[in-house]
């Protein structure tokens, strides 16, 4: 199965494969070898190894299913060139892992395909404890349970979110690390009246910033210290437009998939994003 330019190959036989061959094995060893991460010390970094070293020779097999991909870690993602040359596919296999690592389930695994021209035919997050997935196939974005038979795909899309009459209506979830600069943020967050606010300080960024689309929330906003890389943001600001949403920095600047960004900012509306904005700088 390949991914060429032409994008005549159909992505949906891709997921299914991809399902088959990557996505089920690698969400297993999440699932059950989730014990070993909450160990201390030396018998911890053996575990982590263990298990890293497990998720990427899964990974190794991509290449064969996408005939001519070159297959891209989180860590490797060269930001000046990431869309020269052959399609790419790029792979976060735990997104979350300080989460995983003390033992929660607040995590997930994201891979993208990427022609050499920036489009996005596949785009997948799965949800290794929830046992489901989000995926974006041309544009179309469904979330589909990873532990039964789909009988007709259609009826897992996700429907657009409607905008809010309000910044009072808005539920609205953050995540930031803690230092003064957040608390300066939070304090101007505070001054709005919004409906419901759910601060978190751990866990993965995919899935906290896909609640835009998957609900409940019309608002994630996230301040880390150190800036977002393309690993961690790219595969999920394809998705949250595709699904009709808004994604930026927290400048308000559309991010262009290859270079770090401050922050993020992702709505479930552009009308939302508006309001949001507009609050956010008086």
């Amino acid at each position: 199965m390949k991914i060429d330019l032409t994008g005549k190959v159909d992505a949906w036989e891709v997921y299914q494969k991809l399902e088959a061959e990557y996505l089920n094995p690698v969400e297993q060893i999440i699932r059950t070898r989730l014990p070993l991460f909450t160990l201390e010390g030396e018998a911890w970094r053996g575990a982590e190894a263990a298990v890293d070293a497990l998720l990427r020779e899964k990974a190794k097999h991509l290449s064969a299913i996408q005939l001519g991909a070159r297959v891209v870690w989180d860590e490797q993602v060269d930001r000046a060139a990431l869309y020269s040359g052959s399609h790419l596919c790029i792979v976060d296999t735990v997104d979350g892992a300080a989460e995983l690592r003390r033992g929660g389930t607040e995590v997930t695994s994201t891979l993208g395909v990427f022609r050499n021209d920036g489009t996005c035919p596949l785009a997948i997050v799965s949800y290794p404890f929830a046992r489901d997935r989000v995926i974006d196939i041309n544009g179309l974005v469904y979330r589909l349970p990873s532990n039964q038979e789909i009988r007709s795909v259609e009826d897992y899309r996700l429907p657009l979110r409607k905008a809010k009459r309000d910044i009072t209506e808005f539920d609205i979830a953050e995540r930031y690390d803690p230092y003064d600069e957040t608390k300066d943020k939070l304090r101007s967050l505070e001054k709005m009246l919004v409906g419901r606010r759910m601060v978190v300080p751990i866990g993965s960024i995919a899935k906290m910033a896909l609640s835009v689309t998957t609900g409940p929330f019309d608002i994630f906003m996230s301040k880390k210290r150190k800036p977002e890389q393309p690993h961690d943001y790219r595969i999920v600001q394809q998705i949250i437009g595709d699904a009709g949403g808004v994604f930026t920095d927290l400048q308000g600047n559309k991010p262009d998939g290859h270079s770090d960004i401050d922050g993020i900012i992702a709505s479930s509306h552009p009308e939302n994003y508006r309001r949001f904005i507009d609050c956010l700088r008086k």
